[in-house]
């Protein structure tokens, strides 16, 4: 079949084989908010799974993934929450999925061919983005309802808030009720209004009651949500890639345009200082 670039999820700029990436997950959207005027959110179409996993892409559509825990709780999540399939009428194209036996490739596969699922039904896909760019994304500052967010800021909150909740006592319905309803202010200083917090939380849960890694989520999560506010402002959308093969692999168009993009700006700048 041959190999191809992908697409960034920000700037559309291609991404080659061996390029660090950080890779989202995103579900189809409860109740996809299509509008004439335009979108209002980055979440109105689809919102994330969960935290960006880290890695470098293959060439084939799919991600080499570092290895962290965060890496290992989304496929047990996934495994979790994926719907099983039948075969389908095309052999190649329509491959059965068994939810407790996924693997990475399984998944990858599964998306392309529009077969990975929730409850909904609604369809998982995925985003890619430069890792350089999300980086730069997550590691400033940003501003909610006039409050100043840093990464330091929210994990402090989040430490804050590990140590007023702990974790439930036991495997008890009632002590994991109890606990879980303790994270949801956590999630909302997060991510605000615009995130559907209810994917999250049920990514988050999984992850802290089944592996044990709530501090080193909380690291991750503060960087999410500094990157989920900026691509807000900037009217960027979770959306899986608007294009796949080598187009542009030399970028130059990228270039043109952004240099025109800075030009813009400049003027703009320059009358306001006028």
């Amino acid at each position: 079949m041959g190999s191809w670039n992908a697409t960034c999820g920000i700037t559309q700029v291609p991404i080659l084989y061996k390029e660090p990436v950080a890779l989202i997950f995103l579900v189809q959207t409860r109740w996809p908010q299509p509008r004439a005027e335009g979108t209002h959110y980055a979440t109105d179409h689809w919102a994330p799974l969960g935290a960006p996993l880290y890695g470098t892409y293959d060439d084939y559509g799919q991600v080499e993934f570092s290895d962290h825990p965060h890496t290992d709780g989304m496929l047990q999540m996934l495994r979790e929450q994926v719907l099983p399939k039948e075969q389908g009428p095309n052999s190649v194209h329509d491959l059965p999925i068994d939810p407790k036996t996924l693997t990475w490739d399984n998944v990858f596969q599964a998306i392309s061919q529009d077969r990975l699922m929730v409850q909904g039904p609604r369809c998982i896909g995925m985003m890619m983005v430069h890792q350089k760019i999300y980086e730069h994304l997550s590691d400033s500052t940003a501003t909610l309802y006039g409050d100043r967010l840093t990464v330091e800021s929210l994990e402090e909150q989040g430490r804050h808030y590990l140590e007023q909740t702990m974790m439930p006592s036991s495997n008890d319905e009632d002590d994991i009720e109890q606990f879980l309803r303790r994270r949801k202010p956590f999630l909302e200083r997060l991510f605000s209004k615009t995130f559907d917090r209810g994917v999250m939380q049920d990514f988050l849960d999984y992850e802290a009651l089944v592996l044990q890694h709530p501090e080193e989520m909380i690291s991750l999560l503060a960087r999410f949500a500094i990157f989920h506010h900026h691509i807000d402002a900037l009217r960027k959308l979770y959306m899986p890639p608007s294009g796949l093969g080598s187009q542009d692999p030399k970028t130059l168009q990228h270039l043109q345009l952004t240099q025109v993009t800075i030009d813009l700006l400049k003027t703009r700048l320059q009358d306001e200082e006028d």
